[in-house]
């Protein structure tokens, strides 16, 4: 795995009515039907010298709906001793790739599979370790994590729906956060993390600056970014991930986003310039069947789960604060 930086300026771009779209709270109450489906997990296991440190309450597993936008799953993390005193915490949009969504979303983002079902379509993203106890502590402690669904029986990803829908489905959830669980989010602290057809739609979302930070697996579009997008992406932090042998989308589809946000700069190669945009390309794993087509596509999943368990987390923890 060879992880590649760069820099990008930042530049200060008003966009009053986009930002108040997310911004603006419009108040109103919030039927118990908003709750489809929760479940409590066991608290994340720390070291002994500090188990005893801060007291700590189950996080949430919950499937929610906001009947004018999306069904969704979201975690909600242990309350500590620190949130006792500051409630605000950080916030990533999960945007999923395309599915046969056949389930509930909770089914199809935190199902692993047993001998006795199917994992669900959406498990490589990070509610699945989040609900499974297999996240990085950084993660589990520090964000709110929320995934809006396409819909039960509805094939594809978010990738179709109107960005205005997306939004407004943010901006009900930070008002539901804070309604239903007591949770405020900082709208300056709300980060994307796109997969596959959902990596195209985050960069798009990215360009509308009300996000700080987004990731990126293996990242789908095949054309070149126009120039007025690439401008309001300057200062956005992007941690791009994909497979070398991605078999779905081809590693040049994200080396053409990371250079032209690279040049745009007028840099001519990535190692000339900070740390602001990363590039993470994976290697595949060794013995998978690739020219018998037995394993098409796991790479292309690969980028996900690497980035939702490591490098992922910590790239969103470090640069919110």
């Amino acid at each position: 795995m060879h992880t590649y930086n760069a820099r990008i300026r930042g530049r200060s771009i008003k966009d009053n009515t986009l930002r108040q779209q997310l911004c603006t709270c419009n108040r109103r109450s919030f039927p118990r039907e908003s709750i489809i489906f929760s479940s409590c997990i066991a608290p994340i296991s720390l070291p002994n010298k500090c188990q005893s440190a801060e007291p700590q309450s189950k996080p949430n597993i919950l499937e929610i709906r906001d009947p004018d936008t999306y069904s969704a799953v979201v975690y909600i993390p242990p309350k500590t001793k620190k949130r006792s005193t500051d409630n605000s915490l950080r916030l990533i949009v999960l945007l999923h790739g395309a599915g046969n969504n056949q389930n509930s979303a909770l089914y199809e983002f935190t199902n692993l599979g047993s001998t006795n079902s199917r994992p669900g379509d959406h498990t490589q993203l990070p509610l699945a370790p989040l609900a499974n106890n297999q996240a990085p502590e950084i993660l589990a402690d520090n964000f709110v994590v929320v995934a809006p669904y396409v819909g039960k029986g509805k094939q594809g990803s978010l990738y179709d729906e109107p960005r205005t829908k997306v939004i407004s489905f943010v901006k009900w959830f930070r008002r539901w956060a804070e309604e239903e669980q007591s949770i405020s989010i900082n709208p300056q602290k709300i980060s994307l993390f796109g997969f596959s057809e959902g990596s195209t739609l985050a960069v798009e979302l990215a360009t509308t600056r009300l996000f700080n930070a987004v990731i990126l697996a293996s990242y789908g579009f095949t054309g070149t970014l126009p120039k007025l997008a690439i401008e309001r992406l300057q200062g956005v932090p992007i941690w791009v991930f994909h497979s070398i042998r991605d078999d779905v989308y081809d590693i040049q589809c994200s080396k053409r986003l990371v250079e032209s946000l690279v040049s745009y700069q007028g840099a001519t190669d990535v190692f000339d310039v900070g740390d602001a945009v990363k590039f993470t390309k994976l290697k595949p794993v060794e013995g998978n069947d690739y020219n018998g087509g037995v394993d098409r596509g796991r790479e292309h999943v690969r980028s996900a789960l690497i980035a939702s368990r490591s490098g992922g987390s910590l790239f969103l923890g470090f640069k919110t604060t």
